[in-house]
């Protein structure tokens, strides 16, 4: 098949201009395609997050409640001026610590002379063997704060409990176990005599251990980062930094391929923020829990549109191939559609070149190829006749051109051509009829001297 024919160049078109509808169907899929993606992405991540909050917000609750609860109890006492021993504060405090598989330990710890007059610093403490799960119990007066250098006293956790005298969640902190290093918080619930005055603080240390594995579990993406942060946007667990404890959301990277940095007035309670970092691309879901702090999924688009783009390049790949296939078809069939047209073109260039018996070729299908059939056989056989016309009426011109011709020189020869000279005249004539031959005649003779000439006009000739 000549890449320069009539078929050739129809599949090319209808290729072409298939392929431009398609690409522009295939951008408009993309791009809505790409639309539907994200806000699926965001909403998933979303479902995530809250699940993750509501898990973490249940276990906090409980500590809060217990404790709550149980401060409630031993303010009862105080307030009644009821006496209970340390054996009974021992069972207060293991109450909270079975209350959760996460806590560590909690404590009363008292004003001065509060517990007992001639004490300044008492303590009472619960806490879970870190290797044997046993409940432990010790008991701080003057004597052991003053050999472990403690004064509780002074501490943030302690000081501000009794300055806001509000329940509290200080914020997250490594403290040094002794043998570990263990990220905690601590819920502090200051308590009150019947006068209002702060008679101690009722204290629960809570292991964030258990919210790092649970951010890593609900990681929705391979490259998502999940992170967890305080009131201020310190975190509390950023798995993607060297030290995940440290820093803070305004200056520490935890969007991962983004090293832009977010403004504190950017930073949503709960919803999501798309964030660009040259042609890196993510977007952020938050949420905050009760207690202010704040959850976030950070995930690059490329993880989120992953199967996105597979789909699009098995679209792609398809759709080269199907044109392809469609112009190889429609080739085929355009160049065996039109075939008549190239035998009719065949056809018509024998004619013009004499061959005017050359058979049209015959077309079976009722369509306008029949028609155009018809009309070049109908033109074939009017050209036929012409010529056969033309030529009996050339070879009657000839014939009556040769006997013209005869008559033209028969009256050529009537007339005279000998002239004869005379003294002081001179003669010449001639007759140039206006036709093949014409009906005008001249003749002269001289006698005695004298000329005479004789000149004839036929009527009607002219």
């Amino acid at each position: 098949m000549n890449k320069h024919s009539f078929s050739a160049r129809l599949s090319f078109k209808t290729v072409l201009m298939g392929s431009v509808l398609f690409t522009i169907t295939l951008i408009v899929i993309a791009i809505v395609g790409g639309i539907i993606m994200r806000n699926r992405s965001i909403q998933y991540s979303d479902q995530c997050l809250r699940s993750s909050v509501l898990e973490a917000q249940s276990t906090i609750n409980i500590i809060e409640h217990t404790t709550d609860g149980i401060a409630h109890t031993a303010q009862e006492f105080f307030q009644s001026d009821i006496a209970i021993d340390t054996a009974r504060y021992y069972s207060l405090l293991e109450t909270i610590v079975e209350s959760s598989p996460f806590i560590l330990g909690c404590c009363f710890y008292f004003e001065p002379y509060r517990y007992d007059k001639d004490e300044y610093y008492t303590g009472i403490y619960a806490s879970r063997d870190k290797f044997t799960g046993d409940i432990v119990y010790e008991f701080d007066d003057d004597e052991a704060c003053a050999e472990d250098g403690w004064d509780y006293l002074s501490l943030d956790w302690y000081s501000k409990a009794k300055q806001e005298m509000t329940a509290r969640w200080t914020p997250p902190a490594l403290e040094n176990m002794t043998t570990y290093y263990q990220l905690m918080t601590t819920y502090t619930f200051p308590l009150r005599d019947k006068d209002g005055k702060m008679i101690g603080v009722l204290a629960t240390d809570l292991a964030l251990d258990w919210l790092e594995q649970q951010l890593n579990r609900i990681k929705p993406y391979e490259h998502a980062n999940v992170v967890l942060a305080d009131q201020d946007f310190k975190f509390i667990c950023n798995p993607m930094a060297e030290d995940p404890f440290s820093g803070t959301m305004l200056d520490t990277q935890f969007i991962p391929g983004v090293k832009k940095m977010l403004k504190a007035e950017d930073i949503p309670q709960s919803g999501s923020l798309s964030v660009r970092d040259g042609l890196h691309y993510s977007f952020i879901v938050f949420s905050m829990m009760e207690n202010g702090w704040r959850m976030a999924i950070a995930t690059p688009y490329g993880d989120a549109f992953a199967d996105l783009f597979r789909l699009w390049l098995i679209i792609f790949s398809l759709t080269i191939v199907s044109l392809l296939v469609l112009y190889y078809l429609s080739r085929k069939i355009i160049f065996d559609e039109s075939k008549p047209i190239k035998e009719f073109a065949i056809a018509a260039s024998k004619i013009t070149d004499g061959r005017f018996d050359i058979p049209i070729p015959e077309v079976k299908t009722k369509d306008e190829m029949m028609e155009l059939g018809n009309a070049l056989t109908y033109m074939q056989d009017s050209v036929t006749r012409y010529i056969a016309e033309l030529k009996t009426t050339t070879a009657e011109k000839e014939r009556l051109a040769s006997e013209l011709d005869v008559a033209r020189k028969i009256q050529a020869q009537m007339l005279s051509t000998d002239f004869p000279q005379l003294e002081g005249c001179g003669i010449w004539a001639s007759s140039v009829p206006a036709r093949e031959v014409g009906g005008d005649l001249y003749d002269f003779f001289v006698k005695d001297k004298n000329l005479y000439f004789i000149i004839g006009d036929v009527s009607g000739k002219g």
